[in-house]
């Protein structure tokens, strides 16, 4: 019987597979709104994303500020 071989990655093809994009890139779109007492922000990849949100929580236009995702300084650092 013979024994099967895993091909091993390399440290940087690891780091390639754990690299997760910045927050702006893929998650363009914040929606902030209050949530009983608290101030939610909730971000969101596509504009259906954030509708259906909006339509189950039954929140109002005028509860809501919708902005496109700022880029934090953490993310800044990271794409240099």
């Amino acid at each position: 019987m013979t024994k099967k071989i895993k091909p091993k990655l390399t440290k940087a093809q690891l780091i390639d597979l754990l690299v997760v994009p910045p927050l702006h890139i893929g998650f363009p779109y914040t929606l902030h709104h209050k949530d009983g007492k608290d101030k939610k922000s909730c971000y969101f990849s596509c504009v259906e994303h954030m509708k259906k949100y909006i339509q189950k929580n039954k929140l109002k236009k005028v509860d809501c500020k919708v902005e496109q995702t700022k880029p934090r300084i953490r993310d800044i650092h990271d794409e240099d």
